[in-house]
Order: C-alpha cells, then sequence, then structure tokens
C-alpha cells in the first residue's frame, strides 16, 4: 500500500477541450451518425481526447432511427475522461530542514580562554554557521616535522563538541556541524531528502529544487514506477529557481520524464483487463501516449506561474547526453526537437517570448552516490581510491557545487506573455492539448 501521506497534493484547475466543445455546440439532438461526423470534423479536439471520452464507442451502438441529446454526450464524456484526472505531488516538504549558510568571521571576536587552547598554532580562517552560530576555526600548526591544519567546531557558546575531534577538512567539520544541527532539530525535521536526484541536475546558484510527479489515481491498470514510491505515475518533472547570466529570474525545467510511455514506447502496451505475455515487459495502455512532453510544458507553465515566475528554461539534449555519459537518441528527439516545436506554437499563439538563454552552471570534478549506512560517496574522477564520505546530502551537493569547474549553459527560455499567464490563473490547463 502506497504511503501518500508523504506527498503534498497541489490541486490544479483542469478542464475539457472536448466538454467545452460539446457545452457550445448548437446541435441539441441527433441521431448517432450525425453525432459521429460533427466529431471527428471538430477543429481542436485532439483525437485521444475523443476516443478517452467513449463517445464514438458509445454512439455506434445506435443505429439512425434513434436520437442522443447533448446532455447524454455530456454525461457520457465525462464518465469517460474522468479517469484521465491526474494529480500533481512533490515530497512532503513542511517538515524544518537547516539551512547550510555560512559566513566568515574575525577572530578577535574569539574569547581568551578558546585563544589560550591555541596557543602553538595559528589561526587561518574563522567561519560560522549562520543559522545556529556554530564554528569552524582552521588553525595551522608548525612543528619540527614540518607543518599541518586542522579544523575545530565550537558550539554557539564556545564550548567544543564531545566527544572532542579534530577535523582534516573542512567538509568533515561541517558536515559534523549540519548532522549536530539537524539532530537537534529532529522532532521538527526529516533527516530523509524529500528530492532523490538533485544530484543529476545542474548545479550552479540555484534554489528551490523540487521533484513534481504527475499520477492518475483513477486509472483502471496498475502501474509502478521504478524512480519513485507511487502507483500509476505517468510523469515526473523536476525544477529549480535560478538567475540568467542577465541577472533576470526564471524557473529551469531540469527534466520531463515518463517511465511508463517510456517503457510503453521500448516495449510496447497491453490493453487494460487483459494480462501481458508471460515474461513481456509491455506496459499497461495508458493516456497521453503522443502528448505527455506537451503535458510537462502545460505543467512547467503553471508551477512557474505560482513560483512567481514568467520565464520558464528548459534543458538541451548536450545537457543530459554529458549527464548520463552517453548520447541517446531520445534525449536529442525530447529536448532539441519535441519541447522546442511544442514552445513554439505556444509562443505564435499567444505572443511569448522564445530565445535561448545562459545560466552560469558548476560541472562537477567529482562523481556521487549513496550508499546505504555510509552516506554520500564523493569520488574524484579517475581515482578510485579517492573517496570522501558525507553524511548529509546537502552538504554533499554544496560541496558538488564549490568545486566544479564553473561555465555557461544554454537553455531556452520561454517567456510568458500577460495573456497566457492571465489565461492559466483564471480558467486553468486543458486535460487533452492546448489552450
Amino acid at each position: 500500500m502506497i504511503d501518500n501521506r508523504k506527498f503534498d497534493n497541489y490541486p490544479v484547475k483542469l478542464y475539457s477541450n472536448l466538454m467545452e466543445w460539446l457545452l457550445t455546440i448548437s446541435m441539441r439532438s441527433a441521431p448517432a451518425q450525425q453525432w459521429i461526423a460533427t466529431l471527428v470534423s471538430a477543429k481542436g479536439l485532439r483525437e485521444e481526447e475523443i476516443e478517452r471520452s467513449g463517445l464514438l464507442q458509445f454512439l455506434v451502438e445506435f443505429d439512425d432511427a434513434h436520437k442522443l441529446t447533448k446532455e447524454q454526450l455530456l454525461d457520457i464524456a465525462e464518465e469517460g475522461l474522468s479517469a484521465c484526472q491526474f494529480t500533481l505531488k512533490t515530497e512532503r516538504s513542511t517538515t524544518y530542514r537547516p539551512a547550510l549558510q555560512s559566513a566568515a568571521f574575525s577572530s578577535e571576536t574569539i574569547p581568551q580562554k578558546v585563544l589560550d587552547t591555541f596557543s602553538d598554532a595559528e589561526i587561518v580562517s574563522c567561519h560560522k554557521l549562520v543559522s545556529f552560530n556554530y564554528k569552524v576555526v582552521r588553525l595551522k600548526f608548525t612543528g619540527m616535522f614540518g607543518c599541518g591544519e586542522n579544523w575545530v567546531v565550537f558550539d554557539e557558546h564556545w564550548h567544543r563538541f564531545k566527544p572532542y575531534k579534530d577535523y582534516i577538512n573542512a567538509v568533515d567539520a561541517i558536515d559534523f556541524l549540519y548532522t549536530v544541527a539537524a539532530e537537534r532539530f529532529s522532532a521538527y525535521s526529516s533527516k530523509s531528502p524529500h528530492n532523490y536526484y538533485e544530484r543529476y541536475s545542474l548545479l550552479g546558484k540555484n534554489s528551490s529544487y523540487k521533484e513534481w510527479v504527475v499520477c492518475l489515481p483513477d486509472w483502471p491498470e496498475a502501474f509502478e514506477n521504478s524512480h519513485f514510491d507511487l502507483t500509476n505515475l505517468v510523469l515526473h518533472i523536476r525544477t529549480s529557481e535560478w538567475k540568467d547570466t542577465k541577472d533576470q529570474p526564471l524557473l529551469l525545467i531540469d527534466e520531463i520524464q515518463s517511465d511508463w510511455h517510456a517503457l510503453g514506447r521500448d516495449n510496447g502496451y497491453y490493453d487494460i483487463g487483459t494480462i501481458s505475455d508471460e515474461g513481456s515487459d509491455a506496459a499497461p495502455e495508458a493516456p497521453f501516449k503522443k502528448e505527455w512532453h506537451e503535458l510537462g510544458i502545460k505543467l512547467a507553465v503553471w508551477i512557474a506561474l505560482q513560483s512567481g515566475h514568467r520565464r520558464v528554461a528548459f534543458t538541451t539534449g548536450n545537457v543530459h547526453k554529458s549527464r548520463y555519459g552517453r548520447d541517446l537518441e531520445g534525449f536529442h528527439l525530447l529536448y532539441d526537437q519535441l519541447i522546442p516545436k511544442a514552445l513554439a506554437k505556444l509562443a505564435a499563439k499567444f505572443k511569448c517570448s522564445l530565445e535561448p538563454g545562459l545560466i552560469l552552471i558548476s560541472k562537477p570534478t567529482d562523481t556521487i552516490r549513496f550508499k546505504s549506512g555510509t552516506g554520500w560517496e564523493l569520488r574524484k574522477q579517475g581515482k578510485d581510491e579517492d573517496i570522501q564520505i558525507i553524511k548529509n546530502q546537502v552538504v554533499a551537493m554544496r560541496y558538488l557545487e564549490s568545486r566544479g569547474q564553473k561555465k555557461s549553459e544554454e537553455v531556452l527560455v520561454f517567456e510568458m506573455s500577460p495573456e497566457l499567464a492571465n489565461l492559466v490563473r483564471n480558467k486553468g490547463l486543458p486535460l487533452f492539448g492546448s489552450w
């Protein structure tokens, strides 16, 4: 049983282009064949929406002598499309998580009784965790066998933490202090990360990283997702907030992915109510087969507006090629063809801006992976024996970002017009197709 209490729900206002078309059409009653001809010739309706509504399957059951009302069709369509209604969630993040913000301070503020313990050492630098006033003092020792450095940590009252320990690098010292801070507020915080794949995202001066999941709670056939502990997850989106090289804010869509339809594309689909062939890896048949990337774009626009952004940026295929160390045709098809084409169509319709932009990223020189019972392993590229163990994901990601090579990364920036922004705010998102 999936524990949905781990997720926060975001209500998204949805409407159906098909239902609106039915409501506005002048026909009140007509024979089945006339309804069918009118449906298949209607402009602006997606073929899949008509199919999912069940209207055609319903209408072919009647002969021409039998007339059907618009109200009957509305009831059938509403019932048929209800299974395609989706929910938008993020991993619960309402619990407190200590902020990893540090600041330098003058060694002149160190109490004399603490300075006396440094009699044989030179103070190199002093930093503190701003939220808790925990301190880290870097010391340099010189002796007959050479020189060395260590890092000493203190609480907000300049007391050393027990058991006393000196750290051989700043990362270990900060990792320890962050662990202490997290444990101090353990009653209000969660040790488990509420985002699982941040290490695969572009690193830099970003904030508010989130993983959004789109589920079909009423879909009659279950699909288990390999990335998240949820059933019937049809799409996930990873986002973060940035400023471009012109200091203009934007919401970055780092990834749009559908494990469900990726499996269906590779291994095929089986019909609902049937059992796939023994040993088959086919996916259960599901909606948004041809337009899941467009659904991702619509939700990206909605998420951007909810977070106060009018500019939405999308990564390119080269980002994903570099991230996964291989050049898959699907990366370039999705991020360099399908998404730009859908954005261009939306931009033309609503007079939006669509042009390349630049963000300053930090390209990691280390690799990272989570090892249960140990923590986050950071391994220098090409050096399997050189491993840094960090307990906290927040500290590990900050360490990766600080050590990375700084470079400009091109993204595709879509800037919403007031017309589109107001339409999304007031009307919501179309279930199938575009506005």
